[in-house]
């Protein structure tokens, strides 16, 4: 009896199936160099089939970009020794016939930037995969909307796990609105599967600023001001609704810092509030029912070996009295993973939320630069880098 011997259609087929097993278990940072090897190798890492299955799911971020005082620099801040982190914007056309460029928000590997036109353009609205170096630009939502932070809000919503497409949130000012101290805004969404921007919904009032965006459950979500309203735009069924109340002791009004952030599926808040050397990290159910407390963080210890984060006598700290803000919540795979990112003067800190045990974090860029970024308040200036092989 003959052996029926495979054609070349199927020889060709099962040395692709064993590369494409054989490329999943790389690190994503041996994939990026791998694209040079050949154009097939090429076309299979920058797959979006490929790169959706390649991206861990939870994905923990491994560093923070922050500003420097170079319009054209970005610094990065590894969260572990062995772990480097490329400079974002490493010779692109996106920065090219500008004035440098801002990150607005990180969401899921992919970051929302803007750049700082010369000569009163206006500014370039684009989404950069930092690890792929590789970013697309956004065409405007429309002709008569001017991209300037003064009249509009732009917002990054991307879960890989669900789709290899993106979503970016335009919210525009209209007028100042009816009703004292609010504004008239229009919403606007725009799909990368389709490449335009469609309208949401009709015009809204609101008493807050849309700035500072945060993606979560298929939503993005902006915080308000002391007890002010806070709200979540759903990217499904395109509707506007609110939050639950900040969480904050009775009778402490005046929140000295916070933090507002996702990480692997969970959205957290930290509020510092009144004399105490601790403070509760909450997080949001997903019904949207309410705040809950996940941890409890007692900064004794880290004040003990770090009195220089002490302002005025040792014995009278409390909050207000202390020079530190929390960076980041890092979710981790397990739970004993989880930590803070705190800034101290001078340095930033790895803070277990489970053991209580805090380590310093690794400066690899200038030092006096590094103590410039990461000064007391820092809120909002740390963006996540998370390793993606995500298209743009």
């Amino acid at each position: 009896m003959e052996t029926e011997h495979p054609t070349p259609a199927e020889i060709v087929a099962s040395i692709y199936h064993l590369l494409t097993r054989i490329l999943l278990l790389l690190p994503i940072k041996s994939l990026t160099r791998f694209k040079s090897v050949s154009k097939e190798w090429l076309s299979l890492i920058s797959d979006p089939a490929f790169c959706q299955i390649r991206n861990p799911n939870p994905n923990p971020a491994i560093g923070l970009f922050f500003p420097s005082d170079e319009p054209h620099r970005w610094l990065s801040l590894p969260f572990r020794a062995n772990k480097s982190i490329p400079p974002p914007f490493r010779s692109s056309e996106f920065t090219r016939d500008s004035l440098g460029f801002r990150i607005i928000q990180s969401c899921n590997g992919l970051l929302l930037c803007i750049t700082s036109p010369r000569y009163h353009k206006n500014p370039k609205y684009c989404v950069y995969n930092p690890t792929t170096n590789c970013f697309s630009e956004l065409p405007k939502p429309n002709e008569r909307i001017v991209f300037l932070n003064a009249v509009c809000w732009m917002s990054l919503a991307f879960d890989p796990a669900m789709s290899c497409h993106y979503n970016v949130v335009c919210l525009s000012i209209l007028s100042a609105g009816v009703n004292s101290g609010n504004k008239e805004f229009q919403i606007r969404l725009y799909s990368s599967e389709t490449g335009s921007w469609q309208l949401c919904g009709e015009p809204f009032e609101a008493p807050l600023n849309f700035d500072n965006g945060v993606y979560w459950n298929r939503a993005v979500h902006w915080l308000g001001s002391g007890k002010g309203d806070s709200f979540y735009f759903n990217i499904d069924t395109q509707v506007l609704d609110k939050m639950p109340k900040r969480p904050g002791r009775q009778g402490w009004n005046n929140r000295t810092d916070y933090y507002f952030g996702e990480s692997c599926g969970h959205l957290h808040l930290t509020e510092m509030t009144g004399p105490s050397i601790g403070f509760n990290v909450y997080e949001m159910r997903r019904d949207y029912s309410e705040w809950f407390i996940v941890h409890k963080v007692n900064l004794s210890s880290v004040v003990y070996s770090n009195p220089e984060m002490v302002v005025g006598r040792a014995y009278e700290f409390g909050l207000c009295n202390l020079v530190f803000s929390v960076l980041a919540i890092i979710s981790g795979e397990r739970e004993e993973d989880s930590f803070l990112v705190i800034q101290l003067p001078g340095k930033a800190i790895r803070y277990n939320l489970v053991s209580k045990t805090c380590e310093n974090l690794p400066v690899v860029e200038d030092t006096d630069m590094i103590e410039r970024c990461l000064r007391y308040p820092g809120i909002h200036q740390g963006f996540q880098y998370i390793e993606s092989l995500s298209c743009v």
